[in-house]
């Protein structure tokens, strides 16, 4: 047996109705958007929700429609009124009507929405953040680092195309005072919901080559106030609370201060202020060194001055003290000069007898060494014609038994012997290998030569 039952157009159709006849004119509704989206033709697309307040766990859900036609009134009042767009996280007061289709569901759609609800929402929230700085003691922790005399090597974080930050570098670069500075930078979005966790990130860049730079100034040129909204959250504002170099900030804009800007070291309002305050602070440094100069040499002048006067009146007590001195050392000096010539004297003719009697005794020593010496020579000449007769005989017999064994050796002694000598090709046979078959020998004897061939 069938179910009694209805169709799926029928069901959205019965809802549909219900809904309308529920909501026959249109209802304020709050809510926080987890998700924002703008189409090409000019509609923006939200999707809200609203979370348990204890356990932050989402109770509800429902899309919502802006049409384009409405979106272009609503967009530039709530932008105005708040310096922010529409993003993931607000919280919103709007005024429309649920619609119910049978195809795309339920929606809610806009037709108005309160601006000062959600800037009290803000404001609430901004609160709360400063509070929590606060209650956690690093609220004042930048302000209270002490500044560098010099703020020349500077760690800037912005987006390398923002025109403030090439308005930065031109006036940091054309100083008059002629001023170098090094500048680093670190790129970030500095708008958007990617904005905060990016200036974060550059932050930590910073952070781990702090011993290299004085300062650090972020900074972003011009843009809608809408943007600021990366400034007052809770994060970024902890990094720049607690890091561990003074921070300048100049983010550009006049009618806010950010959370960002409470707790940096010094808060400026755009990137051109920003350089000029390092500008003049290297003056003011620059001012204190001369002014240091001036002194010093003021006060050396006086020392010099002082010392010179206390110099003369030394000298002219000291003048007549030296000439007396001088006196009593003269004096000593005659009187040594006296007794010193005396004594050369003396010593002299001592040292003259001395000599005397030396060449004296040396003398006669000299003339019976040279008689003894003489007498030496008469032998030792007399012993050199010995061995030198003897010598000269013993060489001559052994040159005489040298040539008589010569004679001995001649060939042609050997020959008249009987003995003979073969030859093969010019060389003395001495053993059977030096020749073999074929060759012709030659074999010299006392009286003439015989050829013979080996077999």
């Amino acid at each position: 047996m069938s179910q009694p039952s209805i169709t799926l157009l029928e069901l959205g159709t019965r809802i549909k109705n219900a809904v309308a006849a529920a909501f026959d004119l249109p209802v304020w509704v709050t809510g926080e958007i987890s998700d924002v989206r703008m189409h090409r033709n000019g509609h923006c697309y939200l999707e809200l929700i609203q979370k348990d307040e204890a356990s932050n766990q989402v109770v509800a859900r429902m899309r919502a429609t802006i049409w384009a036609s409405t979106f272009r009134i609503i967009k530039p009042y709530f932008e105005s009124t708040t310096r922010q767009s529409l993003s993931a996280g607000m919280k919103i007061l709007v005024r429309g009507t649920p619609e119910y289709q049978e195809v795309y569901g339920l929606n809610f759609n806009v037709i108005n929405m309160d601006a000062t609800y959600t800037l009290g929402d803000m404001a609430r929230r901004r609160m709360e953040v400063i509070a929590r700085l606060q209650a956690e003691g690093v609220f004042d922790m930048n302000r209270e680092l002490e500044l560098p005399v010099v703020l020349q090597r500077i760690a800037v974080i912005s987006s390398p195309t923002a025109a403030g930050y090439e308005d930065f570098l031109d006036q940091l670069r054309n100083n008059r005072q002629g001023i170098r500075f090094y500048v680093k930078l670190f790129p970030a979005i500095m708008q958007g919901e990617r904005a905060e966790a990016s200036i974060i990130e550059a932050l930590g860049q910073v952070y781990e080559h702090e011993d290299f730079f004085d300062c650090v100034a972020i900074m972003r040129g011009g843009g809608a106030s809408a943007d600021l909204v990366c400034f007052d959250g809770y994060d970024l504002a902890l990094h720049v609370a607690q890091f561990p170099l003074p921070v300048l900030t100049g983010i550009g804009h006049d009618r806010d201060e950010s959370v960002a800007d409470m707790v940096a070291h010094t808060q400026l309002k755009t990137p051109t202020a920003v350089a000029e305050f390092i500008i003049h602070h290297a003056m003011d440094f620059e001012q204190w060194l001369d002014q240091a100069l001036a002194d010093v040499t003021s006060a050396w002048d006086e020392y010099l001055d002082d010392a010179h006067d206390r110099l003369e009146r030394a000298a002219g007590r000291f003048v007549p003290l030296v000439q007396q001195h001088l006196e009593r050392q003269r004096g000593r000096l005659m009187r040594f000069t006296d007794q010193l010539g005396h004594r050369t004297t003396t010593a002299l003719t001592r040292r003259q007898v001395r000599l005397h009697q030396a060449g004296q005794r040396l003398q006669g020593a000299t003339g019976q060494r040279f008689g003894r010496e003489q007498v030496r020579l008469l032998m030792l000449r007399e012993r050199l014609q010995r061995a030198s007769l003897a010598l000269i005989k013993n060489r001559h017999q052994h040159l005489n038994f040298l040539d008589e064994k010569m004679r001995l050796h001649d060939p042609v002694n050997i020959l008249n012997r009987g003995f003979s000598v073969t030859y093969c090709n010019g060389r003395v046979v001495k053993h059977p290998s030096d020749v073999k078959s074929g060759d012709v020998l030659t074999t010299l004897l006392k009286s003439g030569a015989i050829s013979s061939i080996v077999d």
